[in-house]
């Protein structure tokens, strides 16, 4: 099955991101990894952050059409 989440969808990308999403059937749990103050961005990884930079950069580029300046890059 596939489901819409657009609140998730909303979310930017950083290599060190403040919260991680996983899915639950028709949920989706996004949960804290840093501490976030009121008025901060939101940040998830579209990507698994296991790869070197280069790697993480290509496959944003390849898939996402951007190059992450997040403060890891």
């Amino acid at each position: 099955g596939s489901a819409v989440f657009p609140d998730v969808a909303l979310m930017n990308h950083s290599c060190c991101p403040n919260v991680i999403v996983t899915y639950k059937g028709t949920l989706a749990e996004v949960r804290a990894v840093q501490e976030i103050h009121p008025g901060e961005e939101v940040f998830t990884s579209y990507i698994d952050l296991l790869y070197p930079t280069e790697d993480r950069n290509d496959r944003l580029r390849d898939s996402y059409f951007f190059t992450c300046e997040c403060q890891e890059c």
